[in-house]
């Protein structure tokens, strides 16, 4: 009698110790989704400020001189971080762009690990 009890206790502790395991497997799959929603959010927020930065600069006299410094910027502070700027009639478009996208137009806004913003700045007459 004492050894089906013990082969039955042997049976709960590996039962518990696989339940155990699914807990930190899930555990660390959240961590892991976690962190990178949080880089996501932070590449969107330091987008968005050199977004803003640029578009303070303009109208500018030497708008390439411009482009290229914040673009210098835009690589030291975002993974393979680019900009463009291009000018319309009454407006300026502002493109920023960040990892693996290699687009030079942000027709939509696309946030996450890769992504772009896109911003309309009007020229005032």
């Amino acid at each position: 009698m004492a050894s089906n009890c013990l082969g039955f206790t042997f049976i709960e502790i590996l039962i518990s110790l696989v339940l155990l395991s699914l807990l930190f497997l899930m555990v660390d799959t959240l961590q892991a989704i976690t962190l990178r929603k949080s880089y996501s959010a932070y590449y969107f927020s330091v987008a968005t400020q050199q977004l803003h930065n640029m578009a303070q600069q303009l109208p500018a006299d030497h708008i390439d001189a411009q482009t290229n410094i914040w673009n210098m910027q835009n690589a030291s502070v975002l993974p393979q971080g680019r900009g463009y700027v291009r000018q319309n009639h009454a407006h300026y478009l502002i493109d920023i762009f960040w990892g693996k996208d290699s687009q030079e137009s942000c027709e939509k806004n696309k946030l996450g690990l890769s992504g772009c913003l896109r911003k309309t700045v009007i020229i005032p007459a």
